[in-house]
């Protein structure tokens, strides 16, 4: 913890916005877990279709 501290203080030396890093960085992981969970629905659903037309021909 030690070298967070010292990096904060480093940031907070250089004017960078520390809660708009953090801010952005839980945007980002919403977005990207947001994408995930859309594509694996949009696989889920594909799968699904597949799988009933693979039984309806069989």
């Amino acid at each position: 913890m030690e070298n967070m501290e010292g990096v904060e203080n480093f940031l907070a030396r250089m004017n960078v916005d520390i809660k708009a890093i953090k801010t952005g960085a839980e945007q980002s992981a919403l977005f990207t877990g947001e994408l995930f969970e859309r594509m694996a629905t949009d696989v889920g659903v594909r799968f699904r279709e597949s799988e009933a037309k693979r039984c309806r021909a069989g």
